[in-house]
């Protein structure tokens, strides 16, 4: 038979207050590190995702805001412009003015007819008020 050699293995002085980890537990200790610092920069990286997203939905909501007020104010200008135009002064002057007409010398005001009271009704017209004749 046969002996079989193995290096021998050189015991290194151990620094006061720390204790050698066997080499599993190293190799495990790197690989959750590395997943730890995996796991940060990817939390970093949805971190700056979202920062993106909520300054670009604050550009969008600012704009939309300025849109709101701008048409605010347009509805405000044309809400003025509608009272001028419909001021009676300024359509008598218009009507005076551009359209020649001129205020009647008398206003005759109309009796008003209600259908409810008896006799006082207008009476039924003669024959076919819709028939084609000569006039």
């Amino acid at each position: 038979m046969t002996a079989v050699l193995r290096p021998v293995r050189i015991a290194r002085p151990a620094v006061a207050g720390q204790q050698a980890l066997p080499t599993t537990q190293r190799a495990t200790f790197g690989v959750l590190g590395l997943l730890a610092m995996i796991a940060f920069f990817v939390g970093l990286m949805v971190l700056a995702n979202f920062h993106v997203v909520v300054v670009g939905d604050q550009f969008e909501f600012d704009r939309l805001e300025r849109r709101f007020e701008d048409g605010l104010e347009r509805a405000q200008v044309l809400r003025n412009e509608v009272a001028q135009l419909e001021n009676p002064d300024r359509i008598l002057r218009v009507a005076e003015g551009r359209l020649g007409m001129v205020p009647p010398t008398e206003r005759l005001q109309l009796a008003v007819v209600l259908p409810d009271v008896v006799g006082g009704g207008l009476s039924a017209p003669v024959g076919d008020p819709f028939a084609g004749g000569n006039r």
